[in-house]
């Protein structure tokens, strides 16, 4: 059923601002029911609204929690990967040291082996040359 204004003391303004309602019948018993069954629908909806966004809050809670262990985990993987790649800068400059170090002992090492060879060669050279007088009968004797 809709209100009506009795008076018209104000006139017309703010007649068709006002929201039309229906009033309760109270004689319809099936109204009742329906107005039962939307009321407890609408405590039901609310309800499930506040659970809805409990779970919302939940998620983003987690999701901010996820992302900080994510941000934490990343500095320290950054850090670790700093220090390996220092670390390995290192090693590179000591392999370098040790190969520079290992040609010149090989260099070492094949001047020192020529010499041998020339040494070795020298003396069976030198043994080689008997004084010509032990094989040559003397002549005068």
């Amino acid at each position: 059923m809709f209100t009506i204004p009795v008076s018209f003391e104000d006139g017309l303004d703010g007649w068709f601002d006002r929201p039309v309602q229906p009033g309760p019948d109270p004689i319809d018993p099936a109204s009742a029911v329906a107005n039962e069954r939307r009321r407890r629908r609408m405590i039901s909806n609310r309800e499930s609204a506040r659970r809805s966004r409990m779970r919302k809050q939940k998620h983003l809670e987690d999701l901010r929690s996820q992302v900080n262990r994510i941000r934490s985990e990343n500095r320290e993987i950054a850090n670790r990967v700093g220090l390996l790649s220092h670390h390995t800068q290192l090693i590179r400059h000591e392999n370098g040291r040790l190969r520079s170090e290992s040609a010149g002992l090989r260099r070492r090492l094949a001047e020192i082996r020529h010499y041998l060879v020339m040494l070795e060669l020298r003396t069976a050279a030198a043994a080689a040359i008997v004084p010509i007088n032990e094989h040559i009968p003397s002549i005068i004797a």
